[in-house]
């Protein structure tokens, strides 16, 4: 495996461990809000219930389903230009470029959570994973 590839590979690793850090910060909101009695254990069972989530919980669930969305066509997206053999340095670019808005997306997300920069970051990461398809689409079948 080539420097590049490797550059590359980390971003996709980078980008494949955060749901990691993701379900401790979860599970500790969760924990948390069964403790203080803001939410109920049974609440559990079904995710369902009467009273309103604690925010920190709720931005928590949130945030870590969003990262089995759009950060999934990313992974395949990696994978794709693996198994292809189609990684080069503006691949490279693109895959650190997108980890790099995601990160600032989750911690605009899980920080203050200005809605207006998180939905910029957002739009911007998904600029690029676009760009990112095209651009490994030509290279496939034009190149």
């Amino acid at each position: 495996m080539t420097i590049i590839e490797k550059s590359f590979f980390l971003a996709l690793f980078a980008q494949a461990l955060f749901p990691f850090y993701m379900m401790t910060r979860l599970y500790k909101s969760r924990k948390k809000a069964v403790s203080n009695k803001e939410v109920s254990f049974s609440y559990f069972r079904s995710y369902q219930g009467d009273e309103p989530l604690p925010e920190e919980m709720a931005v928590n669930n949130r945030h870590y389903t969003n990262l089995f969305e759009m950060p999934v066509y990313f992974l395949i997206y990696g994978l794709a230009c693996l198994v292809l053999s189609q990684v080069d340095l503006v691949a490279v670019i693109l895959a650190w470029l997108y980890v790099a808005l995601r990160l600032m997306h989750s911690i605009i997300h899980l920080g203050g959570n200005d809605i207006m920069a998180r939905a910029k970051f957002f739009a911007a990461s998904s600029f690029v994973l676009i760009a990112s398809w095209i651009y490994l689409t030509v290279k496939v079948l034009v190149i």
